[in-house]
């Protein structure tokens, strides 16, 4: 396997899976040294991407998110709420002209 290829794997799967845990911890300084490490291994041909780190780190989040609430295993799975069944009958407004 080629360095290029080692390092983007290292970048979009280890990095992203932790992100949402310690992104919102981090500073503007923090984001910014993020932001200029992707922008630079972008440059030299090792990440292929032109998201940024924020993009990276909200679509992992989603991603997390959605595996939760559709996979009745997960490990979080018991963490949420049970979910709701509940029929919501709503009566139309009634508007005066």
């Amino acid at each position: 396997m080629h360095v290029h290829t080692t390092s983007a794997a290292g970048l979009s799967v280890s990095r992203r899976n932790a992100a949402s845990a310690w992104w919102g911890f981090s500073t503007s300084a923090d984001r910014q040294r993020i932001e200029t490490f992707l922008r630079r291994a972008a440059q030299s041909g090792l990440w292929e991407s032109a998201t940024t780190a924020e993009e990276l780190v909200n679509d992992a989040d989603e991603r997390l998110f959605w595996k939760v609430r559709h996979c009745a295993h997960h490990v979080l799975d018991e963490l949420l709420p049970p979910k709701s069944d509940a029929q919501h009958n709503l009566r139309k407004r009634v508007t005066t002209s």
